[in-house]
């Protein structure tokens, strides 16, 4: 199996006064030699708790899986969600440019603006904007 291209989307939910955070990942996975691929979604954080795969929710009941969702994402992805999310947080902390770990740098832009930025090569890896701050 083959995962494709992720999708993160991230953001706030709920009540202003009251907002929750969530993160979604959304991504493909290949099988078969790239003959049959499969939509996923992942989503954790604020209202929603679920796992899609081609149309089909399991919702995620106070942080716990439904162990046939579990099933479900495993036998998809080939990776439970905990071996999947600590993929996802490696590829996310290794530097695009020169592919080395570690070492980020944290710089402030505009107002509401934060850059990572590699400490081996000094690309920007990451933007962060935080309309709080300038609201």
């Amino acid at each position: 199996m083959a995962i494709g291209r992720v999708t993160v989307t991230q953001g706030t939910e709920g009540p202003s006064y009251d907002p929750y955070s969530y993160r979604e990942l959304s991504f493909e996975s290949w099988r078969n030699n790239h003959q049959q691929h499969d939509e996923v979604s992942w989503c954790l954080g604020g209202l929603r708790h679920y796992v899609e795969v081609n149309g089909k929710r399991v919702t995620i009941e106070d942080g716990d899986m439904d162990p046939a969702g579990e099933r479900l994402f495993k036998d998809t992805v080939g990776l439970d969600l905990e071996q999947f999310a600590a993929a996802y947080d490696e590829m996310q902390y290794r530097c695009p440019t020169c592919g080395r770990h570690g070492n980020w740098k944290f710089e402030h832009g505009m107002p509401g603006e934060t850059f990572q930025v590699c400490g081996h090569c000094g690309s920007t890896c990451d933007t962060q904007f935080d309309e709080s701050a300038i609201l």
